[in-house]
């Protein structure tokens, strides 16, 4: 039995999510980075447009694994809605590389591994997606094939360098951003 056959009959129970220090928090979202560079994505259609993470407020009663996981799949595949099962599934997949919190943001930290492993995980979990002729399974696909939308929230999807210092501000890139960079 394979383990999405495991999965449509219930699966192993859904790991605990590790704890947060701060008693409540507003967002969270997934962080891809190998420590050199990250994934992030141009929002033209923001209040201040800019260069920004994966990730977004959270809804009632959501952990924030789930928010996390949630807006990410929202974000990169242009997803409305994402069923409970593609989160369980998700998070009996991946495990993060680190939690961070800021300012009652959470940050699931995750490596590009770990991308391949969400996208392989959303397309067997039935997630559709019309931002991709073909549905993408790497870091190079998600890049490279993406379709452009005047709909989307993240317009362009690109790799950015790691910047630990905030000395120098950038108008085109989200303090947010940077803030969850120098913390890697």
């Amino acid at each position: 039995m394979s383990i999405f056959q495991f999965w449509r009959k219930g699966g192993p129970p859904i790991p605990p999510e590790p704890p947060l220090t701060q008693s409540s928090y507003a967002g969270a979202g997934c962080i891809f980075t190998d420590g050199i560079h990250v994934l992030g994505g141009w929002q033209p259609r923001k209040r201040n447009p800019g260069v920004t993470g994966i990730g977004g407020s959270k809804l009632p009663n959501e952990t924030y694994l789930t928010t996390a996981y949630r807006e990410t799949v929202e974000e990169l595949l242009h997803v409305k809605t994402v069923s409970p099962r593609v989160i369980d599934n998700l998070k009996r997949s991946l495990v993060p590389r680190k939690i961070l919190e800021s300012n009652g943001y959470v940050s699931v930290i995750l490596n590009f591994d770990d991308l391949k492993t969400f996208l392989a995980v959303c397309k067997k979990s039935g997630v559709q997606t019309t931002l991709y002729p073909k549905f993408p399974l790497t870091l190079d696909a998600l890049l490279r094939t993406r379709k452009l939308y005047d709909t989307t929230e993240i317009e362009i999807l690109g790799l950015f360098p790691v910047v630990r210092t905030l000395g120098k501000r950038n108008k085109y890139m989200r303090e947010d951003f940077l803030k969850d960079m120098e913390s890697l």
